[in-house]
């Protein structure tokens, strides 16, 4: 075998194994185990039939409230009006902006756990 020949050969060879890696690669990190269990949420999701609910409370679904992230104390007035709009009227979800994860998270989990018909939540 010439040199010319011994040299394409191992080229050759190391395009393959580089390929058949490279795929190991790609199918090895799709084909993994399950992931991590999910946070538990402090609410449960319901059906709900929308020719349940009355005019208003449509017209509330249809509505999403601008509320900020940050973390309210039980007697925060901006707290009390937010779960009034979310108990009374019903909104339909929640646009959520600024504020801390924790903050965002905290409220959520107490405004769904309000909600007759769970709420959309947006970012």
């Amino acid at each position: 075998m010439s040199m010319h020949n011994r040299a394409r050969f191992y080229r050759h060879w190391i395009t393959v194994l580089s390929l058949i890696g490279l795929a190991l690669i790609v199918f090895g990190a799709c084909a993994s185990g399950p992931g991590p269990e999910p946070p538990k949420v402090a609410w449960e999701p319901r059906p709900v039939d929308a020719a349940d609910l009355t005019l208003r409370q449509q017209i509330g679904q249809l509505l999403m409230l601008r509320i900020e992230g940050l973390y309210y104390s039980g007697d925060h007035s901006y707290r009390k009006e937010l779960m009034g709009y979310v108990r009374d009227d019903e909104v339909g979800g929640l646009i959520t902006y600024r504020g801390s994860v924790d903050g965002v998270f905290t409220n959520l989990q107490e405004f769904q756990a309000l909600a007759r018909v769970p709420l959309l939540i947006a970012a």
